[in-house]
């Protein structure tokens, strides 16, 4: 695309200011050409993009769900701590 856009303005330069019919149909099949080829790169940008989006919050999706299981756990095994501590104050009260 970038040595379409070269070839284009070498074109211009090139002719000066004489420009025919034909000339001038070349120039806009050209842009025709350039405007095709960055339609459809920023189309595959676009679904690359898409693509980056959805595995990124396939991934979060993961990660938090892994974190939140984690953090069950702690608190669980909080919870049978504080339990077990109770018990043995309360034998060493007794």
């Amino acid at each position: 695309m970038k040595q379409r856009v070269q070839l284009l303005e070498a074109s211009g330069r090139d002719s000066g200011a004489t420009t025919g019919p034909g000339d001038l149909s070349e120039a806009a099949d050209a842009i025709a050409g350039l405007h095709r080829e960055i339609s459809e790169e920023l189309t595959a940008l676009g679904v690359e993009i898409a693509g980056l989006r959805w595995q990124t919050v396939k991934d979060h999706t993961s990660c938090q769900s892994e974190l939140l299981e984690r953090l069950d756990s702690l608190q669980l095994g909080m919870h049978h701590l504080v339990f077990r501590l109770d018990q043995l104050l309360d034998k060493g009260l007794a």
